[in-house]
């Protein structure tokens, strides 16, 4: 999802730390993102029993994730997003 967030940036005028709730008309990233001819086709989904958890309408930073499973901290997170 964060390479996505870093697509839909460089495609757009919204920079990182952009709160999109702000901009008239307000923006939601989520539903920019996900869907047909989007940058990502379905929502992911944990492959255990987590939660993904999406970081809302602000565009999100290099090495900051804009999706994070509820059981990141039993190992569902990626280990190198440094530069996403």
């Amino acid at each position: 999802m964060q390479i996505s967030v870093r697509a839909y940036s460089n495609t757009s005028e919204h920079q990182v730390g952009t709160d999109l709730t702000k901009l008239n008309p307000p923006v939601n990233l989520l539903f920019e993102l996900v869907g047909i001819g989007k940058y990502v086709l379905k929502l992911p989904r944990c492959p255990g029993t987590g939660i993904c958890q999406f970081g809302g309408n602000v565009v999100s930073g290099f090495g900051s994730r804009y999706m994070e499973c509820s059981l990141a901290a039993d190992g569902h997170a990626p280990k190198f997003h440094r530069y996403w």
